[in-house]
């Protein structure tokens, strides 16, 4: 019986999945066993290891020729010889590791994975069809291809659907989905609109004072839910109890979108690119509030300072009175549910300082805490289960996740990312400060414009190979650099964020339309900055 083990690597010397490795004895292909099954090949797995077993068609002699033929779409075949001489022997048995670097190549499936990613990208930058659509569509696709064409055409096989089943990243999801449920359930207990209140009745007097502390807040509730779920619960407050003080709400609502996205940047949890990253990297909860914690801490003090520049004015006294019959309508709603919500909430916090001590995803807090608000309010009759499913919970999102880790996978298989990453380095001449200035800049100026989710899910596996090619660059600070990138530079304009347009249309609705021009008048120079002070943030510490 023979033996024959190893890894199989890209150029990177990232594992290669899904590998098919045959074996010539002496020009004669071998049976191989694999998982108690015969066959002439067997695949490397998701770590890249293979095995390959077999009894000899012949008797192995000093002179004997094995030969190792590996092969996989998008890389070049490759054909390794073994010497019989070579074998280590113990009794009837023969054992050879032997590990086989791949050499990538450009081939019919990258081409086909990235026009369709970027059909799909354009279709979403340009709002020609709703975003799950427009991924759905890309990810069947490229499915389909891989089932039908591929089976007739190995180059055409871009990934198959075991590649896909593991491509979506459950973790991501369960935190998304925990995150949801508890927000839907502690929305009807009346808190958010009560603490918008309470920032009004402090600030009545001055528009500067009122929209400091609406950013304050704002930031720091970001920071633990969901940013668009933090605009969703508080910018209708805002637009309600502006109006009473006769003062256009949009003065508001921009200044808290900003620092939506800024507070969702400091945290693991506060922002679905965020919870992206961390996964891919395995940073934990307390990883991202120690590095990135005060450097959003620094690019909140721009914004307030920019915000008090930009409104200076006194709110008119006669509108007093207005205002105080709005106040007296926010009221908390559900104390004792308020009260079991916050503990659990603090549970759950707890539990995320100390996931990554324990080894825990850091989804399992966040969906347990969610369960348990939305299961006793089923119970209590507090929650229409139904109801509250179609209306809380974004389906849509949670599938356009989905499909866009089944199309990146697709990228990465094809090896499409792998070229980005070879450009990169290219660019930055191996320098890994200049790589990671790059990569800032970069993220940030194209979410100014199309959504980050897509380009958050594509730059994962081009930092994976970036750990290999820059051995002496800082990888957390790559990591740092993509998560600031994508979520700043989301500031820059009306649609380069979810929040953003979630803000103003509801001003919208309100009758206060917001023009591209007057978002980037406050939007674009706070991205600007706050995205130089993370650059020589990164470079001070991650270089």
């Amino acid at each position: 019986m023979v033996h024959i083990s190893g890894r199989v690597l890209d150029p990177h010397l990232e594992p290669v999945k899904e590998a098919r490795i045959s074996v010539r004895l002496d020009n004669q292909g071998q049976e191989l066993l694999s998982g108690g099954r015969r066959s002439f090949q067997v695949l490397s797995d998701c770590k890249g290891w293979y095995l390959a077993e077999f009894s000899p068609s012949s008797p192995i002699q000093e002179g004997s020729k094995l030969e190792l033929e590996v092969t996989k779409p998008g890389f070049m075949s490759v054909v390794v010889s073994l010497e019989g001489g070579d074998l280590a022997q113990r009794g009837e048995h023969f054992y050879f590791t032997k590990h086989i670097s791949l050499p990538r190549k450009l081939g019919p499936g990258t081409l086909i994975s990235s026009g369709v990613f970027l059909v799909v990208y354009l279709l979403m930058a340009f709002e020609l069809v709703h975003r799950t659509v427009a991924a759905m569509a890309g990810a069947v696709f490229l499915l389909l291809v891989s089932s039908t064409l591929g089976v007739f055409l190995p180059d055409y096989r871009i990934i198959s659907f075991s590649a896909v089943s593991q491509a979506v990243d459950l973790n991501v999801i369960a935190l998304i989905l925990g995150a949801m449920l508890a927000v839907g359930a502690m929305k009807g207990t009346g808190i958010f609109e009560w603490i918008v209140a309470k920032c009004f009745v402090l600030g009545r007097f001055r528009i500067q004072t009122l929209s400091a502390l609406l950013v304050l807040i704002t930031a720091a509730i970001s920071a633990f839910v969901d940013n668009v779920a933090a605009i969703i619960v508080l910018a209708p407050m805002s637009i309600k109890l502006a109006q009473a003080l006769k003062v256009n709400p949009v003065k508001l609502l921009i200044p808290q979108v900003l620092a939506s996205n800024l507070g969702g940047t400091a945290t693991l949890i506060g922002d679905t690119t965020n919870v992206m990253i961390g996964s891919a990297s395995g940073l934990s909860f307390t990883d991202f509030l120690e590095n990135l914690g005060p450097l959003c801490g620094l690019a909140l003090v721009a914004l307030l300072g920019m915000t008090a520049l930009a409104n200076r004015e006194r709110i008119a006294t006669e509108t007093h009175e207005l205002l105080e019959e709005e106040l007296r309508a926010a009221k908390i709603k559900d104390k004792h549910f308020l009260i079991l919500g916050l503990l659990v909430s603090s549970l759950a916090v707890a539990l995320l300082l100390v996931h990554g001590s324990w080894g825990m995803e850091p989804s399992i807090p966040v969906l347990g805490g969610g369960s348990a608000l939305f299961i006793y309010g089923v119970l209590t009759r507090r929650l229409r289960m139904l109801e509250f499913l179609e209306k809380e919970v974004e389906w849509p999102l949670l599938l356009f996740l989905s499909c866009l880790f089944w199309m990146v996978a697709a990228l990465d298989e094809s090896g499409a990312l792998f070229l980005v990453s070879e450009a990169l380095i290219a660019l930055s001449h191996w320098d890994p400060a200049v790589a990671m200035s790059l990569l800032l800049w970069g993220s940030a100026l194209v979410a100014a414009f199309v959504d980050n989710l897509p380009l958050t899910a594509a730059m994962l596996p081009v930092l994976s190979h970036l750990s290999q090619a820059l051995p002496d660059g800082n990888l957390q600070g790559f990591w740092w650099a993509l998560a600031l990138g994508v979520s700043l530079g989301g500031n820059g304009t009306v649609v380069g964020g979810s929040a953003n347009m979630v803000a103003m249309g509801m001003a919208n609705s309100a009758g206060y339309p917001v023009s591209f021009a007057r978002f980037l008048r406050l939007g674009f120079p706070y991205m600007i900055l706050s995205v130089a002070i993370s650059n020589v943030w990164l470079l001070a510490f991650y270089r």
